[in-house]
């Protein structure tokens, strides 16, 4: 991965990316959406946020349709780009090995984690995730108080460059 990785040329010029679009980083209020969780935004390829998003779309059951009318949206299908199944393996790595570190904290996680090691193994690009979630045995929370309380107890990543996960992002300060 990481020979491919420094091979990808990006189509698209650095811009500010957020680091984890998804749905649950998304508040609604009307026709308007704004993303929120900001802990991991940097500067960088925004290729890597849209990756992350097409892999939302397409692992948690959101739909072709769905990403389609993102895409279409945003003027620029990640799925085209010659760079995306790099960005994607990686990214799907690194969905599987943050939930790998929470099993002993999140019943359940573990077959989860296991379910998607077969997946990978299998090259299924399409089986269904689910969500691994730590507090969903204390009751519904908000995607923010939910981000809150993972920071308290160390359970979260912090920005993507420290650990050397996605190198061409910078830090902002």
């Amino acid at each position: 991965m990481e020979r491919e990785l420094s091979a990808v040329r990006y189509a698209l010029p650095p811009a500010v990316v957020q680091g984890d679009p998804q749905h649950r980083n998304a508040l609604h209020y009307g026709d308007r959406t704004v993303l929120c969780d900001w802990d991991t935004v940097a500067w960088g390829p925004p290729e890597w946020d849209l990756v992350t998003i097409e892999i939302h779309c397409r692992r948690f059951g959101h739909g072709k349709e769905h990403y389609k009318a993102f895409a279409d949206a945003y003027g620029f299908d990640v799925t085209t780009w010659p760079g995306y199944r790099v960005l994607r393996d990686i990214r799907e790595l690194r969905m599987v090995t943050t939930n790998a570190k929470k099993t002993a904290h999140t019943p359940g996680s573990l077959a989860e984690v296991e379910r998607r090691i077969t997946g990978f193994q299998a090259e299924d690009a399409y089986i269904r995730w689910n969500i691994c979630e730590f507090w969903a045995s204390r009751g519904p929370l908000t995607s923010g108080t939910q981000r809150a309380l993972e920071h308290r107890e160390g359970l979260r990543d912090g920005l993507p460059s420290r650990h050397g996960v996605f190198p061409q992002v910078t830090a902002l300060p």
